[in-house]
Order: C-alpha cells, then structure tokens, then sequence
C-alpha cells in the first residue's frame, strides 16, 4: 500500500476522525512491512524515538496508547518465528531499512534477516562461530 496513504489513515486514527485503521482498509491489504512501515512512523514522528529508543521502549502499552495494537495483534508471523519472537520480529519490520539497528540486535537475531530475505545478507558473510567470530567466504 502506498506509504503517503498509510500515514494519512494512522493520522485519521490518532485524532479520532477514525477508530482504527482497519475500518478504513482490509487487513488483506496491509502487508506486514505495512505495519512495519506504521509502527515505524508512530515511533519516529509521534514520540520522537531512534532504534534504540525503539527497543528499549515499545511495549503492548504503548502501542495501544499510540492505537496501533490491533494492527501488531492481527499480524500474521512465519511459522518460524515463535510467539515470543514476535517483538523483535516486529523490530526486523520496523527497521528493515536501517543498518544501524541490526548492531542493537544479537546475532541470533540476525536469522530473522537470512530466514526471511536470504538477499538482504551480504554473500560473503555465512554466519558467526561459537566464539563470536564473523565466517568470511574466501
């Protein structure tokens, strides 16, 4: 969905022109990196916050507060991804796009990227050993 028509239905939502932005349009027309692309606004616009800020401070709470929990309740996960994964899942959405997040992130997390979009990982980069060393291929 085009991103200018997700901001203008978020902004209708959070002054109360609308009740939820699932009024507006289908849920089968919002694609996960939709409500990635949602969350991030909320957070970067609304309450001013960076990747960081993001992590450390997001919550159910808070995006109830922000009326985006319904989107982020309704999201539909790959089945690898268990329902505890969900959050930093949710964070992968939301900085999709932004490199330095990936450094807030362990490596484990980094499977999420490789799972998800296998192009998105550099070709030369395989994986992390045990102690913490990056596999380079040659």
């Amino acid at each position: 969905m085009d991103k200018g028509d997700l901001c203008y239905l978020y902004d209708t939502v959070y002054i109360g022109k609308s009740s939820s932005i699932l009024h507006e349009v289908s849920r089968s027309r919002l694609s996960n990196s939709d409500i990635g692309f949602l969350c991030r606004y909320v957070c970067k616009y609304y309450l001013h916050w960076g990747p960081e800020e993001t992590i450390q401070r997001l919550s159910g709470t808070v995006l109830r507060i922000m009326k985006s929990d319904n989107l982020v309740e309704d999201m539909a996960v790959p089945p690898e991804i268990s329902p505890p994964e969900k959050k930093i899942y949710l964070y992968f959405l939301i900085y999709l796009s932004e490199d330095k997040f990936a450094d807030h992130l362990n490596m484990q997390n980094h499977g999420f990227v490789a799972v998800l979009d296998p192009n998105l990982i550099s070709p030369g980069i395989q994986g992390q050993k045990p102690g913490g060393e990056t596999r380079i291929q040659s």
